[in-house]
């Protein structure tokens, strides 16, 4: 398939997607299981890393979901594999197959606050900006415990950057009385977050500390659902390094 020319303001984040596992200040995994009627239809695994950086410490998520969607004629499959970076420069690398067309898509925020996108698929490649007061959150960074609940907590209108594709969803948010939610062996109290662009509905419910418990969304008019298997550890905080990594090798893996 075509594929963009390589955005030079990515090297960075890619490169630390691939730092030895020495450099690694801290590792998060995080597992969620996929459900459609009740019934598992995949899973989202991912990994969130504590790195030092220049200016202060960096959050590093990589992620690989998988699904497969029951339809009336024939069901609806999905691989997807995910880089991000949140804090400094916040940028994000998706290669997408969703039922046979692939996609690649990647997004950098500028420091003048706009952002700077790629996408390559089946139809050629183009990239394009969109201004500073154009997003709130990408989607990676719902995953993200330190900008994702703030976030909503501060927003009765949220414009969320889609890493799928490179689209806006807009619309209004809505705090929900907050519950508590089973995860593993304990129930763990959540506060809850409706979000409601005309695409459709997303329900998310957040841990106390700024995990992503659960989200609900919607995928061809299905309702479909992630459940945490377990929550992360606590930090240790004992495992960082001094000196921020300035080298690395960048490596692209097809899906």
């Amino acid at each position: 398939m075509p594929r963009p020319s390589a955005l030079p303001h990515l090297a960075l984040a890619l490169a630390l997607l691939s730092t030895p596992l020495a450099a690694r200040a801290e590792d998060q995994p995080l597992t969620y299981r996929l459900l459609s009627d009740d019934r598992p239809i995949g899973s989202r695994e991912a990994t969130l890393s504590y790195l030092p950086g220049p200016t202060g410490e960096i959050r590093m998520l990589k992620a690989w979901t998988a699904l497969v969607l029951p339809m009336p004629k024939e069901a609806y499959q999905v691989k997807q594999r995910l880089g991000a970076r949140f804090g400094g420069d916040r940028a994000f690398s998706v290669s997408l197959s969703a039922h046979g067309e692939v996609r690649e898509l990647q997004g950098r925020q500028e420091l003048d606050g706009s952002w700077t996108l790629s996408l390559a698929d089946a139809k050629g490649a183009k990239t394009w900006n969109l201004t500073a007061d154009a997003v709130d959150l990408s989607s990676p960074e719902l995953l993200d415990p330190e900008r994702a609940l703030a976030t909503l907590r501060a927003s009765d209108r949220l414009r969320l950057l889609s890493a799928e594709t490179g689209g806006i969803l807009e619309g209004p948010v809505e705090a929900l009385p907050p519950t508590t939610l089973p995860v593993a062996d304990r129930n763990v109290p959540v506060e809850l977050f409706r979000f409601s662009p005309p695409e459709g509905t997303m329900t998310l419910a957040y841990a106390q500390e700024g995990w992503l418990v659960a989200y609900d969304y919607q995928i061809l008019g299905k309702q479909v659902g992630a459940r945490l298997e377990r929550l992360p550890p606590p930090r240790s905080f004992d495992t960082a390094i001094d000196a921020p990594l300035t080298g690395g090798q960048v490596r692209e893996d097809s899906l």
